[in-house]
């Protein structure tokens, strides 16, 4: 069944038809034989038994909300088989990266059953928050099944407020991916804006299907930025593609992001700032005693070059899945300090080939001593499998411990799978 990529900023909407072939009901003698129909009396209902009295689901749309943490409704749209089944909601049940919604259905007796299809169309809201970065299944099951997902960039884990303290000041913000891209045959991925001159730019808005940059190095000075002193402090992106400054008095500071430094450049070249303006890497904060100020960086990795701009398109879609964890499955326990090999089974499910110049990369949490770089070994064609890996160290400390990582593009595109979710090595040192 077809899998769609959310990567544009606004809601996406997934649809995914079935049709199938629908039994005749007959009205009491779809009744089971154990249990007799009763006396005429409206209104009476009986639990649903057979399969020709339940809901045949024809589509199933998945729409993910612009807020944070991100909140998905899945909207079920399907038949009765006549007027005497009733519809009378969803059971929705999670099992790690799978969502099962049940559609419950009981079989009105004493009336008159018009032998018609009842259409219905409902709204069923996820349990999402809290769920950690991925791709997740959808099905509906009534006399038939449906599935569809949705992919969650991030971990769906609300930001906390920042912890300032008493008689300070903060300053704290992210640092994203700001997507877009134009292929050759025009078509546009992520959220384009014209750039005036006949191409497009990305559109310098957050969204949450866009990725968070981690590990990305802020600088701190004091003063506008247009006459910014020595820098204060410098400080990097986490996990979440979060920073922060705190402890601060009140006046003026410059944050910046310096794309070519050393730590940064191997992380976002090539490309440009988006937010706070295009290609715009530093912005001026004015603190208030005890306040709190927020400062984000948006970056395009591009290039997002129109057709007819005179530059050189995309040709090519670059698109992962990820299909197995061919060694250390998630949770497994290791001893501190102990070397292993990760390995990834990944389809290229773009239309690229992945070749030499394509990089597996470190994309965020604990890197477990492994390199920021590792090149392919091999060529990849569209359709086809690759087993990756890397060599990592568990840490010296206990605890569970996340390792992400990407792919790169010889023309510096990062994606994972199903768009820009990471694959990783979770493991648990005793």
């Amino acid at each position: 069944m077809p899998q769609i990529t959310i990567t544009t900023l606004l809601p996406v909407i997934f649809a995914l038809t079935l049709i199938l072939p629908l039994s005749a009901c007959t009205g009491s003698a779809d009744l089971p034989d154990t249990a007799p129909a009763p006396a005429a009396t409206a209104g009476l209902t009986t639990p649903d038994s057979e399969a020709n009295n339940q809901a045949t689901i024809q589509q199933v749309d998945i729409n993910l909300m612009e807020s944070f943490p991100v909140q998905v409704n899945v909207r079920i749209a399907g038949s009765l088989p006549n007027s005497c089944v009733v519809l009378n909601g969803f059971n929705t049940v999670q099992t790690n990266h799978e969502f099962v919604i049940s559609a419950a259905t009981t079989y009105q007796t004493g009336g008159n059953c018009a032998e018609q299809l009842q259409p219905f169309d409902q709204m069923v809201s996820l349990p999402v928050v809290g769920l950690p970065a991925g791709t997740y299944t959808v099905t509906v099951e009534g006399a038939n099944s449906v599935s569809n997902s949705f992919a969650l960039a991030v971990d769906n884990v609300a930001p906390q407020a920042p912890q300032v303290e008493p008689d300070s000041a903060a300053i704290s913000g992210i640092v994203w991916e700001d997507t877009c891209r134009v292929l050759a045959d025009g078509a546009i991925e992520g959220a384009c804006v014209s750039d005036g001159q006949g191409g497009y730019r990305a559109d310098g808005i957050f969204d949450n299907a866009e990725a968070r940059i981690p590990d990305i190095e802020v600088t701190l000075s004091a003063g506008p930025c247009s006459n910014a002193g020595s820098v204060l402090s410098a400080t990097a992106t986490d996990a979440a593609g979060t920073y922060l400054f705190g402890r601060l008095q009140p006046g003026e500071y410059c944050v910046a992001v310096d794309a070519e430094s050393a730590g940064n450049a191997g992380r976002l070249l090539p490309g440009g700032w988006t937010y706070p303006g295009v290609n715009v890497s530093s912005t001026t904060v004015t603190l208030a005693e005890n306040g709190y100020q927020a400062a984000d960086f948006g970056w395009n990795r591009g290039p997002a070059v129109a057709p007819d701009s005179g530059g050189s398109a995309v040709s090519c879609r670059d698109e992962a899945l990820f299909v197995a964890d061919v060694t250390i499955p998630d949770g497994t326990v290791l001893a501190a300090g102990e070397a292993f090999e990760k390995t990834w089974r990944l389809q290229n499910t773009g239309s690229c080939t992945w070749g030499p110049d394509y990089s597996l990369v470190f994309a965020g949490g604990d890197s477990m001593s492994g390199p920021e770089r590792l090149p392919l070994t091999q060529v990849v064609k569209p359709g086809e499998t690759l087993d990756v890996s890397v060599q990592l160290v568990a840490p010296a400390a206990a605890g569970v411990y996340r390792s992400d990582w990407q792919l790169r593009s010889g023309d510096g595109y990062r994606f994972g799978s199903g768009g820009e979710s990471p694959f990783y090595a979770q493991i648990e040192v005793e």
